[in-house]
């Protein structure tokens, strides 16, 4: 009974390390693939802004789920999406050229929530200020949603896999219930 449990005891060690791996792995990549898709959506809107147009450039870059918000030093909101009040999105101001990404609590539709914001610095062309920054973002509610499924589906795949391996480790151990007429005894009976 001690070498079932043993056996059973490895097998969902090793799982569950095999689980939060595969949960981390699972949760970078849904947050790589937000980066990539922030990124070039603050980028379009950048050089939209730069050719004079603001509020197409909002509005695409706002597209799905996604809001936008351009702000001009000292922090006056000059366009934003609709779920967006007048506060400016806590990103500080970016180097020019480069796309600042982080993680921050920020009010979207009056409610406070965790999002992920891409936010660049704009080239300054004629009539915007050369301290000029787009931002974009979405909220990361979607990418901790299917973190948390994947999560559920494995958790019960690691049990249903623990509860084999022990059944199996107690079948080879030779720890089931002998049978009536079979055994050592029954054995001895069959050679006599």
């Amino acid at each position: 009974m001690r070498t079932t449990a043993i056996v059973t005891a490895a097998v969902a060690i090793a799982l569950l390390v095999v689980t939060g791996v595969a949960l981390s792995v699972r949760r970078t990549q849904l947050e790589h693939a937000l980066d990539r898709d922030l990124t070039r959506r603050v980028v379009e809107a950048e050089g939209a802004i730069r050719d004079g147009d603001l509020g197409p450039a909002v509005d695409e870059a706002a597209a799905g789920d996604r809001f936008a918000q351009v702000v001009q030093s000292p922090g006056v909101v000059v366009a934003a999406s609709s779920e967006l009040t007048d506060v400016p999105l806590p990103v500080g101001v970016p180097r020019p050229d480069r796309t600042t990404l982080a993680s921050v609590e920020a009010s979207v539709d009056g409610r406070t929530e965790t999002v992920r914001l891409a936010a660049r610095a704009v080239a300054a062309p004629s009539g915007i200020a050369s301290s000029t920054v787009v931002v974009v973002g979405a909220p990361l509610d979607d990418t901790a949603d299917q973190v948390g499924s994947t999560r559920a589906a494995l958790l019960l795949l690691v049990a249903v896999m623990v509860v084999a391996a022990g059944a199996a480790a107690w079948r080879v151990t030779g720890r089931r219930r002998p049978d009536r007429g079979t055994g050592p005894a029954a054995a001895e009976g069959q050679m006599s």
